[in-house]
């Protein structure tokens, strides 16, 4: 039996200061995707693993860690110290957008040798 629900909308009330913060983490965020949206465009191969699995071959050439020290393509040249939830949040997005785009060139690739 289907259950009858009701959505309240809200909108949120906040300070002037966090506007700016939301904002400032919008622009890093977008930063972090382009970046890693990059690695992917040189690394191509990396959208053949798993999500999970692309997720810790971009970890490994981008973020410094004790085993290794010297990424090949190091995150902090986009800002020094993000977050690791932030990171991997910027990297799924970066994953499922490279997916988006190359599955959809690859169709209007075939789309325009027919034609």
């Amino acid at each position: 039996m289907a259950k009858a629900t009701k959505t309240i909308r809200e909108s949120l009330q906040y300070s002037p200061s966090h506007a700016e913060c939301f904002a400032a983490n919008h622009v890093l965020f977008n930063r972090v995707v382009a970046f890693y949206f990059d690695v992917i465009q040189a690394h191509a191969l990396v959208l053949d693993l798993s999500t999970k699995e692309a997720l810790t071959a971009l970890e490994t050439l981008t973020h410094a860690t004790s085993k290794s020290r010297t990424p090949i393509m190091p995150l902090a040249s986009v800002a020094h110290d993000i977050p690791a939830y932030f990171r991997r949040a910027g990297i799924n997005a970066a994953i499922g957008s490279a997916r988006s785009f190359f599955s959809s060139l690859k169709k209007w690739r075939i789309r325009k040798e027919k034609h």
